[in-house]
């Protein structure tokens, strides 16, 4: 009776171990960013003054550049420097 008694609290033990872990699990993180990330402060009262952002110009990697595939799509990264002019929306990640 002792052995079956021993049993079933590990049973139990385990069972309630990984029902708190499947619901931490579930549970919802606040704050997705790092701390201080984001502008600087706010934006210049003479905003339309500041110079435009000038391209500065970098050599390729040698070793990084190779021909690759990513979930089934080919990519195909500039082996040299050449001109290249793109319109779109772009992304912001950080600072």
């Amino acid at each position: 009776m002792r052995t079956r008694d021993h049993g079933f609290r590990v049973q139990a033990a385990l069972a309630s171990l990984l029902l708190t872990t499947a619901v931490a699990g579930c549970s919802a993180k606040s704050g997705g960013y790092y701390k201080g990330d984001g502008p600087g402060g706010p934006p210049p009262a003479d905003l339309d003054r500041v110079a435009d952002a000038k391209p500065k110009v970098e050599s390729l990697h040698h070793g990084a550049n190779n021909p690759y595939t990513a979930l089934g799509r080919k990519y195909t990264p500039y082996r040299s420097l050449k001109p290249h002019r793109e319109r779109g929306l772009a992304s912001w990640y950080g600072r």
